[in-house]
């Protein structure tokens, strides 16, 4: 596997820190969360289904946390993460 760019590593970091404050979110929640995070930064099988619990999670932690996660996101995922997510 090929080692992703470094403002996409710093980037995917930056994604999970944020939801590491996320109050709205159980530990069990923010996990699970943080994992689709590598699957929408590159194409594989597993990228619709991160992208759909990824907007999952958007409705659930209010619309001031999306915007600020989904921006973080927007920078390294795929486009058909983005596609699959709305954007």
């Amino acid at each position: 596997m090929r080692k992703p760019f470094p403002w996409t590593e710093t980037a995917l970091a930056a994604a999970r820190e944020y939801t590491d404050d996320l109050d709205e979110l159980s530990a069990e929640e923010k996990a699970t969360l943080k994992g689709t995070f590598d699957d929408l930064a590159v194409d594989t099988a597993r990228t619709p289904l991160a992208a759909n619990r990824f907007k999952k999670f958007m409705t659930k932690v209010g619309p001031v946390a999306a915007d600020v996660l989904q921006k973080i996101i927007e920078t390294v995922a795929t486009e058909a993460a983005k596609k699959a997510m709305g954007f």
